[in-house]
């Protein structure tokens, strides 16, 4: 268990501590934005790599037993979770690196980024929920918990570096969206209809969610999720 909790701090570290700092800002000063990136990127793969190797070696203390209801919450919370990734790497969305010049767009917010700036950030934390659930061990809660916390405490945080960086044109985005989902929606800042899920996307979420259902996650992880 110690080994998972220095990996989770690694990860935790690398990732909060590099962009959501001054020290982001001083490394990409230094050596650059695309050598930042790449660091960046290389920090955060070692760091999952040994947080999964860590997860897997860690003794299972039992601290929860959600049952057949917890299960089926959690079934429904990784569907929700696939289609918030999925428009969130298919929309459109300033908040997303390589992105930023979208922010300049008159309709920078468009589809679910209306409902939330960081739906593919919700998407790991209901992701991450609902493998809590599912996995009531002391090492579920190390391991699911610290990326749960990073999606969501990081987009909160990419936030407020965004702010202090200033600029019309997110004070402009940020008034017609919301970090919490349906806040903006709540408040009538925006607007948001059916044709803002686009169709494709719900039938494309539903796709990957089946097809990782009842093969991907005995394939990819080892642990079948439908008896055959």
């Amino acid at each position: 268990m110690a080994n998972l909790v220095a990996a989770t701090i690694f990860f935790l570290a690398s990732h909060l501590g590099l962009a959501a700092t001054p020290l982001r800002v001083g490394l990409v000063g230094r050596i650059g934005e695309p050598a930042y990136r790449g660091l960046y990127s290389l920090l955060a793969l070692a760091g999952l790599v040994w947080m999964v190797l860590a997860y897997n070696a860690a003794d299972r203390i039992v601290l929860w037993d959600a049952g057949s209801g917890g299960r089926h919450v959690a079934f429904l919370l990784v569907l929700v979770a696939f289609y918030l990734l999925v428009a969130g790497l298919t929309v459109p969305n300033p908040t997303l690196a390589g992105a930023e010049g979208t922010l300049d767009r008159d309709d920078a917010a468009q589809g679910i980024v209306k409902v939330t700036r960081h739906p593919l950030m919700w998407g790991i934390g209901l992701w991450a929920l609902a493998h809590l659930l599912g996995n009531g061990h002391l090492a579920g809660l190390v391991f699911f918990g610290a990326l749960g916390v990073l999606a969501l405490l990081g987009s909160f945080l990419l936030d407020v570096r965004k702010a202090r960086a200033g600029g019309e044109a997110w004070a402009r985005f940020a008034a017609g969206t919301s970090w919490l989902p349906f806040l903006a929606l709540l408040r009538r800042r925006t607007g948001f209809g059916l044709a803002d899920f686009g169709w494709w996307r719900p039938l494309l979420a539903l796709a990957f969610y089946f097809v990782f259902l009842l093969w991907g996650h005995g394939w990819l992880i080892g642990v079948p999720l439908v008896a055959r």
